[in-house]
């Protein structure tokens, strides 16, 4: 991720939500008119912004430097799956990449053996019919 480039990319955003008025940036935010004039103007580089400009002009930035300090995401839009497959799908999300690479390695072969046994019952039956 280049941050210095979408920090760019939102400010400009911030400006056109702004109207293009930089005097409605600078008071939305509370950064001094002339540096956002500077960053607009490009006399001012992003690579040079301090984290406390940056977070004047993005009150609603959120960084997490760990994938542990991540949000947990909700399980809005999965109403369709009963309780068992909801908590089981959370369980999974709440676990790190390896957690969860782990986790469906497991659940395949759970899987490939209920498969196996369901071919196993399926030939007696063949059998005792036959």
């Amino acid at each position: 991720m280049d941050l210095v480039k979408k920090t760019e990319e939102a400010f400009h955003k911030a400006v056109q939500r702004a109207g293009g008025k930089l005097v409605r940036l600078q008071e939305k935010t509370g950064v001094s008119y002339p540096i956002i004039n500077r960053l607009n103007s490009g006399r001012n580089k992003f690579k040079d912004v301090s984290l406390q400009t940056v977070e004047k002009l993005f009150p609603e930035l959120q960084a997490y430097f760990f994938r542990d300090e991540y949000p947990k995401p909700e399980l809005a839009g999965f109403d369709h799956l009963t309780r068992s497959q909801q908590k089981l799908l959370k369980m999974i999300i709440e676990l790190d990449e390896d957690g969860q690479l782990d986790a469906l390695e497991a659940l395949s072969r759970i899987s490939e053996r209920r498969r196996l046994v369901g071919e196993v019952e399926a030939s007696k039956h063949q059998d005792l019919a036959g």
